[in-house]
């Protein structure tokens, strides 16, 4: 749908042959498409601009986000389905390397848990580096998950991303089902990770995405 600001008329593109009602719409084929003028009053347009602009914001409405993994910001695990629980790893971050064009390297930062070393705790670094997808809500987040980063995590070559603001990003091995729930993990900056509390649509899309998850936020002692 489109509104002309100009006139009082909404122009509507639709794909069937409109049946026309005499003194409110005239319906004529232009190039093979089929398109309907529909005239109404300044109330009446009023409303189905405002309805439209609710079923079909425009990118100008929207907030413009920077995807964690593809901003400088230190990230923190806080929260994970029980199937990604490992507990030989704590106080699990990353910190921004750097980049070039779209791959950015990382290095993910955790507490071992050694148990042949009477679980002595031994701080781990592993660099790794992430392809940052043009579409980050529609393309997957490519990992370079060999090696260490591999033995240690299992991480994953691809991660979904369910949801991301500026603060936090939730990665999936897949999309949720109507059936079946996601395994999730959830990243989020310093800043929220003190407030142990996460960002409403963020904690609305795990509640309704996200399988059995569990949360540790970021202890201070990890600091």
């Amino acid at each position: 749908w489109s509104y002309n600001s100009s006139t009082t008329n909404i122009v509507a593109t639709i794909p069937t042959v409109i049946t026309r009602s005499e003194g409110t719409a005239q319906a004529y084929s232009e190039k093979g498409k089929m398109k309907m003028l529909l005239s109404c009053i300044p109330a009446l347009c009023t409303f189905a601009v405002i309805l439209l602009a609710t079923l079909a914001p425009s990118s100008q409405n929207r907030p413009s986000y920077i995807l964690p993994a593809n901003n400088t910001a230190t990230i923190y695990l806080v929260g994970y389905s029980a199937q990604l629980n490992n507990s030989k790893l704590t106080c699990v971050h990353a910190n921004y390397s750097h980049r070039i064009g779209n791959l950015v390297n990382w290095t993910l930062w955790f507490n071992y848990n050694d148990e042949e070393k009477g679980n002595k705790s031994d701080m781990i670094g592993i660099p790794f580096e992430v392809r940052i997808p043009k579409n980050p809500l529609f393309d997957p987040l490519e990992v370079n998950a060999t090696g260490f980063l591999k033995d240690y995590t299992n991480a994953q070559p691809n991660y979904t991303i369910l949801h991301f603001d500026n603060s936090s990003m939730i990665l999936a091995n897949k999309r949720a089902t109507y059936s079946e729930q996601a395994i999730c993990s959830v990243w989020v900056t310093m800043e929220t990770a003190k407030t142990k509390r996460l960002p409403e649509v963020t904690d609305m899309y795990v509640r309704s995405n996200c399988r059995n998850m569990s949360y540790v936020w970021y202890p201070s002692a990890c600091e």
